[in-house]
């Protein structure tokens, strides 16, 4: 299972990696990340009820985004937000090898 997972409007969750052609960037684009709209909503909740059961039960999920969020409305407002350090960031052991190329894209 993959190691994160990004929220695409109309399709759920998708790892990260996953390449998109410009007409899926339209249809994606033409959904608003809104959890009153089914279109959004209905795709998330049933991939994350798939994530859930194939979980192990000592999974933690941890929901990663409200920066892009405030930063949209900094934009709006047309102010900078403050970046401060999250901390010292450790990486322990070695880095996973990247996917095969046939195993990359597609969306979930």
């Amino acid at each position: 299972m993959p190691g994160s997972f990004v929220i695409v409007s109309g399709v759920g969750l998708a790892p990260p990696e996953t390449l998109i052609t410009l007409e899926q960037f339209e249809q994606i684009a033409s959904i608003p990340i809104d959890a009153r709209d089914a279109r959004y909503r209905e795709p998330l909740d049933k991939a994350c009820r798939i994530l859930e059961e194939l979980a192990d039960r000592d999974c933690d999920f941890v929901l990663l985004g409200s920066r892009g969020g405030l930063l949209l409305r900094a934009v709006r407002a047309g102010r900078q937000l403050t970046y401060i350090p999250a901390g010292k960031l450790t990486h322990h052991g070695p880095r996973p090898p990247k996917l095969p190329k046939t195993l990359r894209g597609g969306l979930v």
